[in-house]
């Protein structure tokens, strides 16, 4: 098994499924110690037991990124119990479909809250223990949705992660100097459970079809990046984002790539 990433302690937020779920299993297979953070525990403590049933070291860790206090309370807690955070990947995101007409301030401030708040109280409370190390890699999971393009009823979700692109860029200007690099891993189309329960079999298929690779994300593939970006052969690349897409972004229109 590769252990490049052999007693690195990792935080992945949104652990127990989709994408986080497949980068928290891809860094614990590199050798790390994965503190699995999600708000859903039985999910969470399954997959810590998975973990652990392959020789992997894991704990799951209860959290609500909507709350500052929990996130506090999940780096404290890392901080404890090993002593330092080499790694942050933050993956944890919510995108509720809503109108832009009938968007309320409280689902407005509930997305802001949890996709890009949430990542600056992370970065803010892991930064000192990544000092003490004198290294961190932080990676935020963005999206193609608000930094490239827009999808219709997602206007919280593209602002969140427009913010936390440039957010991601001013932290890795003032953390540079501590040897962490911050960086972010930008989706097109995952096939997740959440996608599972937003589209119909046969829409998924269809979302496939249009991407230029003619299919959708795996958890694995989004997992790739993050490993790449949490090595040390990513050691001089801090304020980028790596787009993880399969051509989604590149036809002109829709209505062009339905012909091609």
């Amino acid at each position: 098994m590769d252990q490049t990433l052999k007693n690195r302690i990792a935080i992945v937020t949104g652990a127990a499924q989709g994408s986080g779920r497949g980068v928290a299993l891809e860094l614990a297979r590199r050798g790390a110690t994965v503190v699995l953070a999600d708000i859903q525990e039985t999910l969470g403590g399954l997959l810590e037991d998975e973990l652990r049933a392959q020789g992997l070291s894991a704990l799951f860790c209860a959290a609500d990124l909507s709350s500052e206090a929990s996130v506090k309370c999940l780096v404290e807690t890392t901080g404890r119990r090993y002593g330092a955070v080499d790694i942050l990947a933050s993956c944890a995101g919510i995108y509720p479909v809503q109108d832009f007409e009938t968007l309320t301030s409280e689902q407005w401030n509930h997305v802001i809250t949890v996709n890009m708040s949430a990542p600056f109280w992370l970065t803010r409370e892991c930064v000192p223990l990544m000092k003490r190390s004198g290294r961190g890699r932080i990676i935020f999971t963005t999206s193609v949705t608000g930094p490239t393009v827009v999808i219709p009823g997602l206007t919280s979700y593209a602002a969140s992660k427009a913010g936390l692109e440039g957010f991601m860029r001013s932290a890795a200007v003032e953390l540079a100097k501590y040897r962490i690099t911050v960086n972010a891993v930008a989706p097109g189309a995952i096939h997740t459970p959440g996608l599972e329960r937003a589209c119909t079999p046969e829409e998924l298929i269809a979302i496939g079809k249009r991407i230029p690779l003619r299919r959708l994300a795996t958890p694995a593939d989004i997992a790739a990046a993050y490993v790449f970006l949490a090595s040390d052969e990513a050691e001089y690349y801090t304020g980028i984002v790596i787009r993880v897409d399969g051509g989604y972004v590149l036809p002109e229109a829709a209505a062009l790539s339905a012909v091609v």
